[in-house]
């Protein structure tokens, strides 16, 4: 009798192995509840506006809603204190940007001091949503109209020039850190709270010449308030193609700055969920009325996946560091 019961129960056994074998096989169905994506910016503005594109387009690729919730603070940092208590199942996502993700890390470590939040643990790549060049521009009483009377103009005035920027330590502050470095020049650092405070500086002369991003400059430079006469990344800009690449027109090789907006997630969310994401995001990218949105705020698509965002991360890293080694910038 206890033979029959053993051989039964072994069969039951056998018989469920495929039940067990195919519920192991198939993964969760995802996403199955709706995707906050958290952006460390007010609304408003490019940054929430290309947020909100990419949410919109998600929403009704995915099947389920992805909510923006703005968090702004310093450097993003709410959004990535809010990301180290999210469950890594990839619901919840991070809007970054590079003064996040690259600059302060860098900044962090040319100052000796410990990388808090490290946010290259924290969070991993899922894929770039916007980029824009910087654009170099000058008080429109500067006596020149390209770079290279501008380079001139520049190092005879070197001991009384005054540069704005959006912040210390920001895109626009190191940029030009970089540039002056590069070509031996010597300026006073002016900082300001944000873009359109900077290019005031620069219109009232407090300071001569500034990076900014293009979209407040654009308006400016076509109403004759500003004059922008390079454009920081490697290409030229469909929005102002008067203006030529600056490594080009300085003479300057390598120098390409770009300021982008990337998704990012917990660092421990499956891997085919943020294949997927990329997928999404890259096809989303593609839209012609997508790219078309982007160009009118000055900003650019450039579809790319999470390793190759992972390998840009990591390169501009080591390009900011070696730039603070070799220029000393105050940061602080």
């Amino acid at each position: 009798m206890q033979r029959r019961i053993a051989h039964f129960l072994a069969a039951l056994a056998l018989l469920a192995l495929p039940l067990w074998a195919g519920a192991q096989a198939t993964p969760a169905a995802w996403p199955s509840k709706p995707i906050h994506l958290l952006v460390p910016f007010p609304p408003g503005g490019p940054t929430d506006i290309t947020a909100r594109l990419y949410a919109e387009k998600l929403t009704e690729r995915l099947g389920q809603p992805v909510i923006v919730e703005n968090k702004p603070g310093p450097n993003g940092i709410v959004v990535y204190n809010a990301m180290q208590g999210a469950q890594a199942d990839g619901h919840t996502l991070a809007f970054v940007t590079i003064g996040g993700q690259v600059l302060q890390p860098a900044i962090q470590r040319y100052m000796k001091k410990p990388v808090e939040p490290d946010v290259n643990r924290l969070l991993k790549p899922v894929g770039l949503l916007a980029e824009t060049p910087l654009v170099l521009v000058v008080n429109p009483k500067v006596p020149v109209d390209n770079v290279k009377d501008l380079l001139a103009w520049l190092r005879a005035n070197s001991a009384t020039l005054n540069y704005a920027s959006d912040g210390v330590g920001s895109t626009t502050h190191l940029a030009m850190e970089m540039f002056n470095d590069a070509l031996g020049i010597k300026a006073v650092h002016v900082p300001f709270k944000g873009t359109v405070a900077s290019m005031n500086a620069v219109m009232r002369g407090d300071a001569q010449y500034a990076f900014a991003g293009i979209l407040t400059p654009l308006q400016l430079h076509k109403a004759g308030r500003l004059k922008i006469l390079a454009v920081s990344g490697g290409q030229p800009v469909a929005s102002v193609p008067e203006a030529p690449v600056l490594a080009s027109a300085a003479g300057i090789a390598g120098f390409d700055v770009s300021s982008w907006f990337a998704m990012f997630a917990p660092a421990d969310v499956p891997a085919d969920r943020v294949a997927k994401l990329n997928a999404e995001l890259q096809a989303i990218a593609r839209q012609p009325d997508v790219a078309a949105r982007f160009e009118s705020l000055g900003l650019q698509t450039n579809p790319m996946t999470a390793s190759a965002l992972a390998e840009r991360v990591k390169k501009e890293q080591r390009t900011w560091e070696a730039v603070m080694e070799r220029a000393r910038p105050a940061v602080e």
